[in-house]
């Protein structure tokens, strides 16, 4: 409530949308989308729990194989949780489906705290977004304001989703490992922890970023629009 207001976005206004939502399941629409789409060309880019890309495999799983990947904002490597001492929210929220998701064997590539936490904007950053006059920038700007702890901090609280789609656009600003990976199930404080083993998954993570250098990128997509 503190960090994201009572309406979940810091109080931004937000344009109104310019289509209407689907009006079937998300997994009825995934699926249709995966098939009508050549094999390979779709990525998954997950925000928050992991829920429908664990039905959809499980319940599509002719339409899951045509993932190209799935970029996931969720879980933690080294660094402490964010819901426990090993958790993060994402995956701690769904812990079946993010282990559904990680032992699947799709491409994934997962982006957790250790990364996220190393994106962080500065005010400065923030009124530049804002002194271009391009509406989305600023607005954008509005809502990293709302990420700032006190008036005075000069360093805003990571920008976790946002790393997602800059991964998508330039891989290479991050440093990606390959690791084998569990995740713990249950109601427990140890629920959607990440376990490195041999027994895991082989799954990509990044686990270092080009902090700046993602920043620059996203103010340059941002004010290009």
């Amino acid at each position: 409530m503190n960090l994201h207001g009572k309406d979940g976005i810091g109080g931004v206004a937000l344009p109104d949308p310019t289509k209407q939502p689907e009006n079937q399941p998300a997994v009825a629409w995934l699926a249709e989308l995966l098939l009508n789409e050549p094999a390979g060309t779709v990525d998954v880019l997950a925000l928050g729990p992991l829920t429908n890309i664990a039905r959809l495999i499980l319940e599509k799983p002719e339409a899951a194989s045509r993932i190209g990947r799935i970029i996931a904002m969720g879980g933690v490597v080294h660094e402490a949780g964010n819901v426990g001492p090993r958790s993060e929210f994402n995956l701690w929220a769904d812990p079946e489906a993010a282990a559904v998701v990680v032992s699947s064997g799709l491409p994934l590539v997962l982006v957790p705290l250790d990364v996220t936490r190393q994106v962080r904007a500065t005010r400065d950053f923030a009124e530049a977004l804002s002194a271009t006059g391009m509406p989305l920038a600023a607005m954008v700007a509005d809502l990293i304001e709302s990420y700032f702890e006190t008036t005075t901090h000069r360093q805003s609280r990571p920008l976790h989703d946002p790393c997602v789609m800059l991964f998508a656009l330039a891989p290479e600003l991050f440093r990606l490992e390959d690791l084998r990976l569990s995740v713990s199930t249950g109601s427990t404080e140890e629920a959607g922890a990440l376990t490195i083993g041999e027994k895991g998954t082989l799954v990509q993570v990044a686990l270092g970023v080009d902090g700046s250098a993602v920043l620059d990128l996203l103010s340059a997509k941002l004010t290009a629009i």
